[in-house]
C-alpha cells in the first residue's frame, strides 16, 4: 500500500461477515482486544448474536446507547481519552437554600425561554468543544459558519449542551439545554408528588439479554460502567422518554424543518432530542466533527437495523469528504440520506487567510487530549528526539479541551530536555484549524481528526501511531498521507529523510460553505 513506512500492523482477528450469526461456539466467549479491529470485530460479533435491533423500553430504542457504552469502554481500554462518553447531567447536593434559589433561577429561565418560543426553520445542538473566538465572540465552528455566510441568524435555535460561553454568537438564540432539562424534570417530579400519580407501567422487549449481560462479564475489560440489567436499562428509558417529552413540547412550538446535531451518540440529552424528532417527523441529521471512518462504531457496520433506522439515531448524515461519505453509505441506505456537504468552518476561514504567506519550516503536530498519564503515549522518546534535532520549527496545537492543562505538557518536555525555544504551543480556540494547516509545511498526529481536515486542503500528513493507521486506511491510497510509527528506532532519521524530499504544496479550493436549508 502506498504512503506506508515500515508498517506492522496486528490484524490477526479481522471479522468476516459472511459469518454472520454462525459463529462457532469457541469464539463466542473472550476475545482480546489489542486495536480499533479488535473492537470492530467484538461489537459485531455481539450485534450479530443477539437481536438487538428490537430492544425496546418504554418506546426507545437501547442498542445505540449500548453499542456506544461499549465501545467508549473498550477504547478507554486501549487506554485512549475519549471525546465523548454516555453522560448525564449532574446535580451536586448542595443546601436546600442554594437548591430553592437554583430552582427559582432555572423556573425564571424556563418560563423565559418558552413563552418566547417562536417558528424556527432549524434547530442546532452544539457542545462548548466546538466553539472558538473569533473577533472575541464564541463561535461555533460548525453551525455558525452556515447561519453567518447563509444569514439565517433569525431562522435558527441553537441549544448548548454544555455551558454557554459569553459573548456568543447570534447569543439572543442561543440556550442552555442542561438547565432546561434540569428545570423541567425538578417540575416533572414535582407534579408527579403533588398529584400522586400512579407509577408508569414499563414496556420491555429484551429478549436474550441475561445471555449477553453473561458474555460481557467474561470480559477483562468489564466494569459496573457496562451494567446492562434490565431495571438499569428500564431507568434509562424512562429518563430519555420524561426528557423526550420536553423536546416534543419545542419542537411542537418552533415547527423546525430540521434538528442537526454535532455529535449524536453519547449524550443522554442528545438520544432524547433526537427520537423526540423522530418521533414528530421531523428530519434528524448528524453533521461530521471528527473521524468518521471504518472502525469508528458510532459511524461504521451497524449490521442490525430497522427499516426505519433506531429512533435515537440520525436519519440523515452530512460529511466533509467522499471517503467518510462511503462509510456511512456501506449500511445506512435511504436516498439522499448521507451527503458530502464540505467542511463548512475550512470554507468560512479560506477567503480571509489564503493570502498568507506560507511558513516552508514550520511541523504542526496536533495533540490529542492528555493528562499526566498519557503524555509518554503522545511523545515517544523518538518523536522526542525528532523536536529536539529536526531544523523545523514545531507547533504543538492543542486539543480543545486541554487548555487548563498547559503547564503539565510543558513540564514533561522540559523534564525530557526538550528546550522551550524547539516548539510552540497553540491554542485550538485561538487559531483556526484552517490558518495553522495553511501555514504549516508537514502536518503530524496520532490520530486527530484534524488528518481529515489536512487531506481536505491537501496537506500533507503523516500519522505515527497504530490507532491512526487504524482510523485512516482508506486515506493512505492518496499520495500525501503517511503511517510512521512513533516507536521504531530510525524514526528521526526517516522524518528527517522525508522532510528533505518533502515538495512544497498548493492548497486545495474547497466546496462552498453548505447551506443548511438545503
Amino acid at each position: 500500500m502506498n504512503g506506508i513506512i515500515n508498517l506492522n500492523i496486528n490484524s490477526e482477528n479481522e471479522y468476516n461477515i459472511a459469518q454472520g450469526p454462525c459463529l462457532p461456539a469457541s469464539l463466542k466467549s473472550i476475545m482480546k482486544i489489542n486495536n480499533h479491529l479488535d473492537i470492530k470485530n467484538y461489537i459485531l460479533r455481539l450485534e450479530a448474536r443477539f437481536p438487538v435491533d428490537i430492544w425496546k423500553a418504554n418506546g426507545i430504542d437501547l442498542w445505540p446507547h449500548i453499542r456506544i457504552k461499549i465501545y467508549y469502554q473498550l477504547i478507554q481500554f486501549l487506554g485512549e481519552s475519549s471525546s465523548s462518553t454516555t453522560k448525564n447531567i449532574i446535580i451536586r447536593k448542595s443546601s436546600r437554600l442554594s437548591e430553592v434559589k437554583g430552582f427559582l433561577v432555572g423556573m425564571i429561565y424556563y418560563l423565559r425561554f418558552y413563552f418566547n418560543l417562536s417558528n424556527k426553520k432549524l434547530i442546532f445542538f452544539g457542545l462548548k468543544m466546538h466553539k472558538v473566538q473569533k473577533d472575541g465572540i464564541w463561535f461555533n465552528r460548525f453551525f455558525d459558519s452556515m447561519i453567518a455566510y447563509h444569514c439565517l441568524s433569525n431562522d435558527v435555535y441553537s441549544f448548548e449542551l454544555n455551558e454557554i460561553q459569553k459573548p456568543s454568537y447570534n447569543e439572543q438564540y442561543v440556550f442552555d439545554m442542561n438547565l432546561l432539562l434540569k428545570t423541567y424534570s425538578y417540575v416533572q417530579k414535582l407534579k408527579k408528588k403533588l398529584f400522586r400519580s400512579q407509577n408508569q407501567i414499563s414496556e420491555l422487549t429484551i429478549t436474550h439479554l441475561k445471555e449477553f449481560n453473561g458474555s460481557l462479564k467474561q470480559e477483562e475489560w468489564y466494569t459496573e460502567y457496562l451494567d446492562f440489567s434490565e431495571a438499569n436499562l428500564n431507568l434509562w428509558s424512562l429518563k430519555i422518554q420524561l426528557w423526550e417529552s420536553f423536546f416534543k413540547k419545542i419542537y411542537k412550538k418552533t415547527n423546525p424543518k430540521k434538528v442537526i446535531f454535532l455529535s449524536y451518540y453519547g449524550f443522554d440529552a442528545m438520544a432524547a432530542a433526537m427520537s423526540a424528532a423522530n418521533k414528530l417527523n421531523i428530519l434528524t441529521v448528524d453533521m461530521q466533527h471528527g473521524t468518521q471512518t471504518n472502525v469508528h462504531m458510532a459511524y461504521s457496520y451497524w449490521t442490525k437495523i430497522p427499516t426505519t433506522g433506531f429512533n435515537t439515531m440520525p436519519r440523515e448524515y452530512w460529511n466533509w469528504d467522499q471517503y467518510s461519505k462511503l462509510n456511512l453509505e456501506s449500511w445506512w441506505h435511504p436516498v439522499n440520506a448521507v451527503k458530502k456537504i464540505g467542511h463548512p468552518w475550512l470554507s468560512f476561514c479560506m477567503d480571509g487567510i489564503s493570502s498568507k504567506a506560507t511558513l516552508s519550516n514550520n511541523i504542526l503536530y496536533t495533540l490529542q487530549k492528555f493528562d499526566g498519564s498519557n503524555l509518554e503515549f503522545i511523545f515517544s522518546k523518538q518523536l522526542i528526539e525528532s523536536l529536539k534535532l529536526t531544523k523545523e520549527n514545531w507547533t504543538l496545537r492543542i486539543h480543545p479541551r486541554n487548555d487548563d492543562t498547559i503547564e503539565v505538557l510543558i513540564n514533561f518536555l522540559e523534564s525530557h530536555g526538550v528546550n522551550p525555544s524547539d516548539y510552540v504551543i497553540e491554542y485550538s480556540k485561538e487559531v483556526s484549524i484552517y490558518e495553522s494547516l495553511s501555514n504549516c509545511l508537514l502536518h503530524i498526529t496520532n490520530y486527530s481528526g484534524c488528518f481529515i481536515e489536512a487531506y481536505l486542503l491537501g496537506v500533507k500528513s503523516i500519522v505515527i501511531d497504530e490507532i491512526g493507521y487504524d482510523l485512516f486506511t482508506d486515506y493512505f491510497e492518496a499520495d500525501n498521507n503517511y503511517y510512521l510509527n512513533k516507536y521504531q528506532l530510525d524514526f528521526s532519521k526517516q522524518l528527517n529523510r522525508y522532510l528533505e524530499n518533502l515538495e512544497a504544496k498548493s492548497l486545495n479550493e474547497l466546496d462552498d460553505i453548505w447551506d443548511p436549508l438545503n
